[in-house]
């Protein structure tokens, strides 16, 4: 097994008001999960069953859109959306219908595998692609 890379960082505090300087070591593993396993499929369900409980996509993506035409982008049937960090979707799907093209991107392929599974019973996979980010940067999930 290759050992995981470690960014090691030495924090160093100057004297403030009489503080002596002081030096701590920090271990940082970048790779290390630090939250909820997303790539264990029952929790990515759970995930998805709690936003639906709180959340109000349309409201979101309609309050997206207004936010986008103050800037002057008030024709999104010819914009492309990239949507970081997309989970399981179900934002993507509400935005479908008012982007030509949206790039639904997440690092977690049980989260994308799910996007694209909605968006296959929406039948609205010919709007949408989505990519597994990795630590290459990009994997193709579906195109």
């Amino acid at each position: 097994m290759i050992s995981r890379p470690r960014l090691k960082l030495i924090a160093k505090a100057s004297s403030l008001r009489g503080m002596k300087p002081f030096k701590r070591k920090i271990t940082y593993d970048e790779y290390k999960h630090c939250g909820v396993d997303y790539s264990d499929v029952k929790q990515a369900e759970i995930y998805d069953e709690q936003h639906q409980k709180f959340r109000n996509y349309k409201k979101e993506v309609s309050d997206f859109i207004r936010d986008i035409g103050d800037l002057g982008l008030t024709d999104t049937k010819n914009l492309t959306l990239i949507a970081m960090g997309c989970g399981t979707g179900a934002t993507v799907i509400h935005a479908s219908k008012a982007f030509r093209k949206i790039y639904a991107v997440d690092v977690s392929d049980v989260m994308i595998q799910q996007a694209v599974q909605k968006a296959e019973r929406e039948n609205i996979a010919h709007s949408i692609s989505c990519f597994l980010l990795r630590n290459d940067m990009s994997q193709p999930g579906n195109q």
